[in-house]
């Protein structure tokens, strides 16, 4: 049995033995709709606790500090002024570059009295 099937299963049993609702005009409820009030008070007044009120002066002070990129112009890395041939030619080009200068790898002589066991075969 799941998760899910058990949640279900209890909710079911809940409803019918009534437990979730609760009928208005118990002392039940109007406690439970008091409660609801104050924790509603409560988060309207931290809500305008932690929202101060701020300067507009002070606000135009902090933008004036900031540098002015805005007159650099920006040169797009993606838009590139050539055609085709002469990409084609720039990567050919950083290809042999990178080949180049690769170090070429030492090719190791495979003994082949040597096995993957670790023993060495003798030679007949």
């Amino acid at each position: 049995m799941g998760l899910f099937d058990r949640f279900k299963k209890k909710t079911k049993e809940a409803v019918d033995r009534k437990e979730i609702t609760v009928e208005e005009g118990t002392n039940e409820a109007e406690e439970i709709l008091q409660k609801r009030e104050e924790l509603l008070i409560s988060i309207e007044k931290s809500k305008t606790k932690d929202a101060p009120i701020v300067d507009t002066q002070s606000v135009e002070i902090k933008e004036d500090e900031w540098d002015d990129f805005s007159n650099d112009v920006l040169k797009n890395p993606f838009s590139k002024e050539t055609n085709k041939k002469t990409r084609k030619i720039a990567q050919q080009a950083q290809k042999t570059d990178r080949i180049k200068s690769r170090k070429p790898t030492q090719i190791k002589t495979i003994d082949r009295m040597k096995t993957t066991t670790g023993r060495e075969l003798v030679p007949l």
